[in-house]
C-alpha cells in the first residue's frame, strides 16, 4: 500500500491485488458463527502499531484523521509502558 500511494502521489497509477478474500491483510477482523448460530467476532492478525518513523507517523494520522484507526488504550494493565498503540 505505501509503495502504491507513493507511485499514484507521482502521477502513476497503481492497482494493488490481495491474495486474502478480504481486504486487511494482518489487521483484518473475521466473524465466526458459533454453535446456536452466535456470531463472534475477533482480530486475525496485529492487534496494535507502533509508531516508530516520521513517514509512517504522518500516514497514521491521516488515517486517524479519516477515521479508519485510533489510538487504542490497554486496560486491565496490559502494555502499560512504551509507545502509544494505533
Amino acid at each position: 500500500m505505501s509503495a502504491a500511494r507513493a507511485l499514484v502521489g507521482s502521477g502513476v497509477h497503481a492497482t494493488v491485488l490481495d491474495l486474502g478474500e478480504r481486504v486487511g491483510g494482518r489487521v483484518a477482523d473475521r466473524t465466526q458463527a458459533l454453535d446456536g448460530g452466535r456470531l463472534l467476532s475477533f482480530d486475525r492478525g496485529a492487534q496494535f502499531l507502533t509508531v516508530s518513523s516520521p513517514d509512517f507517523k504522518a500516514q497514521l494520522a491521516e488515517w486517524q484523521a479519516a477515521g479508519v484507526a485510533q489510538e487504542w488504550r490497554a486496560r486491565h494493565g496490559m502494555l502499560t509502558a512504551g509507545a502509544p498503540r494505533r
